[in-house]
C-alpha cells in the first residue's frame, strides 16, 4: 500500500497495482511520484521516477483541484509535461488522460477552469474523487478501453536472449568424505532412488543395497577409505555403511 498524505508529491517510491475491470479483464498501473523541477536531470531522483513511465503504455496525470494546497494545476501540469519533454520527447508522443482529483471538495470555478482548459488543449479529462468513488469506475472503463486499442510493444528479436540450463546426467555421482567417520553421495537420480525406497522395508532396502553395489558406489567408498560403521549421506537421509567383505574376513 503507498503511503499517501495531504502535501504534494506524497508518493515516495514507485508502487505497481492490478486494476480488475471485470472478470478476466484488468490492466496494471503503476503509481509514480509526483516530478519537480529538475527531475530530467536527476533532481528528486528523478532518473529513477523517469525510467519508469517509459515502461508505460498510456500517461495519467493525477491533479488536485481541491484548490486547499494554494498550488495552481494547470501550472503543476505543465511542469510535469516540460520535465518528460526534457527528459525524453516521445512521451509526450503517448496517449494522455488527465484525472482531475478531490472533486467532491474542488470549487466549482477551480474545477471548470482547469476542466476547459485541458479539454481545449485536446486531453481527455476525468473529474473524480477517490474519496467519494465520484467518476472512478468511468476512468477505469476508459483506460481499460484506451489500452485495448493500443498494440503491445513488439520485443526485437536481437534483444531476445534465451538462456538454457546445461543437461544434467541423472545417472551421474559422486563420492567424498565430509568428516571423520562420514561420507556423502552426491548424484541426482541416486537421491531420488533413495527417496523413493521404503526404508521401514527390508526388502526394499536390500533392493538399493544391490543396486548401489551394481553402479559401483560400494566400491567407490571403499577406495575412498570408508570403515565398517562409518556413515553414508545420501540425500536427506542417512546410513551406517555395513562392510559385508569386513564380516566375511572377520
Amino acid at each position: 500500500k503507498p503511503k499517501i498524505a495531504d502535501y504534494p508529491f506524497t508518493t515516495l517510491v514507485p508502487h505497481l497495482g492490478v486494476v480488475y475491470v471485470e472478470p478476466g479483464r484488468s490492466f496494471v498501473v503503476a503509481d509514480l511520484p509526483g516530478l519537480i523541477e529538475g527531475a530530467h536531470a536527476g533532481e528528486g531522483l528523478g532518473h529513477q521516477f523517469l525510467r519508469h513511465v517509459e515502461r508505460c503504455r498510456v500517461l495519467v496525470h493525477l491533479l488536485d483541484i481541491s484548490g486547499m494546497t494554494g498550488r495552481d494545476p494547470l501550472q503543476d501540469f505543465e511542469v510535469i509535461q516540460r520535465e518528460l519533454e526534457l527528459y525524453n520527447p516521445d512521451l509526450l508522443r503517448r496517449p494522455m488522460v488527465v484525472a482531475l482529483n478531490k472533486a467532491d471538495v474542488a470549487p466549482a470555478e477551480l474545477r471548470d477552469r482547469v476542466r476547459d482548459a485541458l479539454r481545449e488543449r485536446g486531453y481527455p479529462v476525468h473529474v473524480i474523487s477517490a474519496a467519494t468513488g465520484e467518476g472512478v469506475q468511468v476512468l477505469v472503463y476508459s483506460l481499460a478501453e484506451l489500452l485495448d486499442s493500443i498494440p503491445l510493444p513488439a520485443t526485437p528479436v536481437e534483444d531476445m536472449v534465451v538462456f538454457r540450463a546445461p543437461r544434467q546426467d541423472e545417472r551421474a555421482w559422486s563420492v567424498q568424505q565430509t568428516g571423520e567417520h562420514e561420507f556423502t553421495v552426491q548424484g541426482k537420480g541416486i537421491e531420488r532412488l533413495v527417496k523413493m525406497t521404503d526404508l521401514e522395508n527390508e526388502e526394499a532396502v536390500r533392493r538399493l543395497q544391490r543396486k548401489l553395489e551394481r553402479i559401483g558406489i560400494v566400491q567407490r567408498l571403499r577406495e575412498a577409505g570408508i570403515q565398517h560403521g562409518d556413515t553414508v549421506r545420501i540425500g536427506d537421509e542417512e546410513f551406517d555403511f555395513v562392510d559385508e567383505l569386513a564380516e566375511d574376513t572377520s
